[in-house]
């Protein structure tokens, strides 16, 4: 893409020149170039001007002529430049690659390219060409191009062909472009749910910038694919977004819910709240009962500023690798053949990928909190500087592959707006270990404790060996921390079997609390 900045308040002028037989689309911005670009279409059917988030614009006086001759030059080098990202974090660095096509008469046997960025210009010679007319050549420049904070202009120009010449059409060999340098905050990560669905011909772009973002920003870039009309489909989460159209996507469900037309809709965003300071940061642990699949999840939360009963805590859990045979599993793609541009191997693909080729990542499969998350989280307030943690829990379905799936914790605001969020792999989840909500020291070793059977429909029995006789207060809490019965037990030196009915409560997965002077065993168990 190419950019400039612009005086503000002011009427400019955007002036195109397209020259179709040469394919060469030129660009300017109050009569001064920016550049120009190779159009994968190469036909003129439409304008699409839009305001970013927040924005608006007028537009006045659109006038169109069209020649049917194209004029040759003598020495005219067209040059394209692969599109920069947006920006990215600062010290980050592009490589700066393109295309040089001769698009003159005369042979080109060397070209000096020159980049410009806010540290001054850089001259590069490209030398043993021998370019005849439509003939072209791959380049990069020696230098990566390192982002500092702020504005980072660049441009990328043809100055001279074979080391004598001007460029005759200097507008075609030009390429500008505007970026953003951001340092991120401490501990601050952005999440972005997409919209999507195996039916919808465009949501291709969907999965390849969330794998081209993931791929750039690692784990401080979270996306989530919520799936829509398809086999994917996540109840109570899709629909939740209000999304109008697919592909969509929000940015922490701040900015504009809408339709996404190139990355950079959802890179600038992300670019701008990175940098602000989270409420609170997060580690997640977890804990597996391998045979009923059930998921213990800890969230320790530590706050950066106050948190008050209008914020909550909120889960995502995602899968990538995600696979199926049947025919709802097949992607819709209309990126098949190329005339809508390149997108990622998509071009490259039939109009509708077979199940069998395509693989989804970032895949929501659980939102167990719900979409606006525990709204007990904060019921009393959390000062800054304390941390505490808070335990869930998900089983996991036996068809899903516990190796490919992610844990993503989240802080909302009173809007359902995303403060922030931290990802873990269940595996990473589990190596680190699961922590109990309460501070206590165990009330017996965990060898000496076991409850049975799990899952269960009527009854649970919990089996305590204990070294004292003790008068023990036994809890039964649920997956939002709330109590569901309290009753006192008394259990003598030895072998003990604690039993209770729960055939009252709901499906779902639940926690017993074993506690006595300040000694307190935590299990858990799913009531089908």
């Amino acid at each position: 893409a190419l950019g400039a900045t612009y005086p503000q308040g002011e009427w400019v002028n955007i002036s195109y020149n397209i020259d179709l037989t040469k394919n060469s689309w030129q660009i300017s911005l109050n009569g001064e170039c920016l550049g120009s670009f190779s159009n994968g279409a190469n036909s003129v059917a439409s304008i699409d001007l839009y305001p970013t988030n927040g924005n608006k614009f007028y537009v006045d006086d659109v006038a169109y002529t069209y020649n049917t001759e194209s004029a040759d030059k003598q020495y005219d080098a067209a040059l394209t430049v692969n599109a920069l990202d947006a920006g990215g974090l600062t010290g980050m660095e592009q490589e700066i690659t393109g295309v040089l096509t001769n698009i003159g008469t005369d042979m080109i046997n060397s070209a000096e390219v020159v980049v410009t960025t806010n540290d001054g210009e850089s001259a590069y010679l490209l030398d043993n060409l021998s370019l005849t007319n439509g003939q072209t050549y791959e380049f990069s420049v020696e230098d990566l191009y390192a982002l500092k904070e702020g504005n980072n202009a660049i441009s990328v120009e043809v100055r001279m062909i074979n080391q004598s010449v001007t460029d005759q059409e200097p507008c075609n060999s030009k390429y500008s472009a505007q970026l953003v340098g951001v340092t991120p905050a401490v501990g601050k990560n952005i999440i972005v749910e997409e919209g999507t669905g195996t039916w919808c011909g465009w949501c291709p772009r969907g999965a390849v910038f969330l794998d081209n973002l993931t791929a750039k920003y690692a784990d401080r870039f979270i996306g989530v694919a919520v799936h829509n009309g398809d086999p994917m489909v996540v109840s109570g989460y899709d629909g939740q977004h209000g999304f109008a159209g697919y592909p969509s996507a929000t940015v922490m469900r701040k900015s504009a819910d809408g339709s996404f037309g190139t990355q950079s809709d959802l890179e600038l965003p992300f670019l701008e709240y990175i940098a602000q300071a989270p409420l609170a940061t997060f580690e997640i642990g977890a804990q597996l009962n391998a045979e009923s699949g059930l998921l213990d999840i800890s969230v320790d939360v530590s706050a950066n500023a106050a948190l008050t009963t209008s914020n909550k805590i909120a889960l995502i859990i995602t899968e990538d690798g995600v696979t199926g045979t049947t025919n709802d599993y097949a992607q819709s793609n209309y990126y098949a053949g190329g005339n809508n541009g390149a997108m990622g191997g998509y071009e490259s693909l039939p109009g509708t990928v077979p199940a069998s080729d395509m693989v989804y990542d970032h895949v929501a499969r659980a939102i167990p909190l719900g979409f606006g998350g525990d709204a007990n989280s904060f019921t009393n307030n959390m000062a800054a500087g304390e941390t505490r943690t808070f335990n869930y829990s998900y089983t996991i379905p036996a068809t899903y592959n516990m190796t490919k799936m992610h844990i993503v914790a989240v802080i909302l605001d009173g809007n359902n707006q995303i403060d922030n969020g931290q990802s873990s792999s269940v595996e990473g989840a589990i190596q680190r270990g699961f922590t109990l909500t309460s501070t206590d020291e165990p009330l017996v070793a965990s060898s000496a404790i076991n409850l049975f059977p799990n899952p269960t429909q009527d009854m649970i029995n919990v089996s305590v060996e204990m070294e004292d006789n003790a008068t023990v207060q036994a809890q039964i809490i649920n997956a939002l921390g709330q109590v569901q019965s309290t009753e006192n037990v008394q259990l003598i030196k030895g072998s003990n079997t604690y039993r209770t009915d729960v055939s009252q409560l709901a499906a779902g997965t639940y926690y017993v609390v074993l506690r006595a002077n300040d000694k307190s065993n935590v299990l858990s168990f799913v009531k089908n």
